[in-house]
């Protein structure tokens, strides 16, 4: 089982990654950790990702998404943006990107491209004119990748990537900016803690490595924190149990529609 975490990608099926996963519960208590998680094995937890994913595609959220045919409700359109310069693309492929840096050697490792020279000035100057955290690049460097800043050096040497990449040594790298960004550190946030929640939804008793036969067919936001699946899921379950302001107003209070929070 892979977890599919390319932005605005017309399979995702997850907005963080398992090793992010991992390290969320590790570093942060906000709902109390799950010691069910600690139990699972790693097909086990991605597929409580995967489910949690399509949880949070029952939101309401404000804005729109960036194309007609990504899977995941992120990345998204503010309506100011939709009110300006942009427009909803039919697909992932219709996003248009801008070459930044063209045939430079980067060492890769833990998720960052590093010049090769530290000194390297030009590229000091495009971090801080061109690149931008949550971003979304592509990447050529003998094949292409498509990926999302997640931070960068102030220093100007290196950029780092949400996405997992393979380390290289040296590697002549072409990279293109686009105009669209990803989504913010707190989707995926949301996405961990309503993964502890679905272990123990009947739901998740499925066939692990498969998508569900029984897609999430709302969830309620209103008052107690319910979960319901298309025939299927009738007990008491750990939704149940759950405010709805510590995981979702606290996390996505901007982007959520009909919950008191910033407009954007």
């Amino acid at each position: 089982m892979d977890l599919i975490t390319t932005s605005a990608y017309h399979t995702a099926n997850s907005y963080g990654t398992l090793t992010e996963a991992e390290a969320y519960f590790t570093s942060y208590n906000r709902l109390g950790k799950s010691a069910t998680w600690d139990t699972l094995s790693d097909d086990q937890k991605k597929y409580s990702l995967m489910l949690a994913a399509q949880v949070l595609n029952t939101f309401s959220f404000r804005g729109k998404a960036v194309t007609k045919q990504q899977k995941l409700a992120f990345p998204r359109y503010t309506y100011a943006q939709l009110n300006g310069d942009y427009d909803q693309l039919d697909s992932f492929y219709d996003i248009t990107y801008t070459k930044i840096i063209d045939d430079e050697e980067f060492t890769v490792s833990d998720n960052k491209f590093t010049a090769t020279n530290s000194a390297l000035d030009e590229f000091y100057e495009y971090v801080n004119e061109d690149f931008f955290i949550n971003q979304m690049i592509k990447v050529v460097r003998g094949g292409t990748e498509y990926l999302t800043i997640k931070d960068m050096d102030i220093d100007g040497e290196w950029l780092q990537v949400n996405e997992d990449i393979e380390q290289e040594t040296d590697l002549t790298t072409t990279i293109y900016a686009s105009d669209i960004f990803g989504y913010p550190d707190e989707v995926k946030y949301a996405q961990f803690e309503l993964a502890s929640q679905v272990i123990d939804t009947k739901l998740f008793q499925g066939t692990v490595g498969e998508e569900t036969e029984m897609p999430v067919s709302s969830f309620n936001v209103s008052g107690a924190l319910t979960v319901r699946y298309r025939s299927e899921l009738s007990k008491a379950n750990k939704f149940e149990n759950s405010v709805p302001i510590d995981i979702v107003s606290y996390l996505l209070g901007p982007w959520l529609a009909g919950i008191k929070g910033t407009t954007v």
